[in-house]
């Protein structure tokens, strides 16, 4: 059945009975560079329990990096996606869903920031089946379970503030009515156990664009915010460190996660001290030391 754009807006959306659940080819980390893929998600998450415990993982980084996309600054995610992996950068299983309840209310997608992207992009992946309509309890069921299962003992994101706020007010609107993140970390439902919080945005910042050689770089490709400040986004924190400076973020959960990956893999690789639960979404500041107020810093959204 073909994708129609009227038909996820149709009140009682019958994409609900069509699609379920929705994760791409799983993997498991073997022996830390080598993959295996496997399309049975039960099969590859006991596989990669077992081979990382084989390979010494469990005494290691498990990092689920995860990535949202919301109708506003304030919350209502309809786009999530995350991907557990090692600090190689070997995933074993990455997720991505349109979160059912917000996606399918028109009112609501018409506002968000990346309204354009519901036709150019979404459309495209609902025609191919790579993203399904999944409602919240489902997503955060799936994730709570792939955290115990892959034993992940770091929470990672870019600007990770950002999204743990809006994830908590997704879920107070429509979870269980418990915290997904509270006060102290790894608090339960989604964790199970103690997590180390981890700010990519943070972590890059400070080892790989605190320097001259990125801020005349910046300079000259004209990374520059409106008052003047360096930007520091994923999508210029990507140019700089894989040279691609024609690069543009797509602004999707899963394919933003994917990049992130990369990005904190090359964070790893500087062996610099790793910021551990620094939240307070400012690490712009420590490329732009003398910065005032910058609503425009983070790159084309403030967020």
């Amino acid at each position: 059945m073909r994708y129609n754009p009227s038909m996820v807006w149709s009140g009682s959306c019958c994409y609900r009975s069509i699609f379920s659940g929705f994760a791409s080819d799983s993997y498991s980390i073997i022996n830390g560079n080598r993959l295996m893929s496997s399309n049975n998600p039960s099969n590859s998450h006991q596989t990669a329990q077992s081979n990382t415990a084989q390979s010494g993982i469990t005494n290691r980084l498990v990092i689920l990096t995860i990535d949202t996309e919301t109708a506003s600054l304030h919350g209502d995610v309809y786009d999530i996606g995350y991907a557990i992996h090692d600090k190689r950068g070997n995933i074993a299983v990455q997720r991505n869903w349109l979160v059912n309840e917000n996606f399918t209310d028109a009112r609501r997608m018409m506002g968000a920031y990346y309204a354009s992207k519901l036709f150019s992009h979404y459309a495209p992946m609902l025609d191919r089946q790579e993203i399904h309509l999944t409602d919240w309890a489902e997503i955060v069921e799936t994730m709570r379970s792939d955290i115990e299962r892959h034993s992940v003992n770091v929470v990672a994101a870019y600007n990770l503030p950002f999204d743990m706020r809006v994830i908590r007010q997704t879920n107070d609107a429509l979870g269980d009515g418990m915290p997904i993140f509270g006060r102290n970390i790894g608090v339960k439902p989604v964790f199970g156990k103690i997590v180390k919080l981890l700010d990519i945005w943070q972590f890059i910042c400070e080892s790989r664009l605190d320097n001259n050689l990125y801020r005349s770089v910046a300079i000259e490709n004209g990374w520059i915010s409106k008052v003047g400040n360096v930007k520091t986004g994923a999508e210029f924190a990507y140019r700089y460190t894989f040279g691609k400076h024609s690069f543009i973020e797509d602004h999707t959960a899963l394919s933003d996660v994917l990049i992130e990956v990369e990005l904190l893999t090359a964070c790893f690789k500087t062996r610099k001290k790793i910021p551990y639960n620094i939240l307070d979404g400012q690490a712009w500041r420590i490329v732009n030391k003398k910065a005032g107020h910058d609503t425009d810093i983070h790159g084309g959204v403030s967020r």
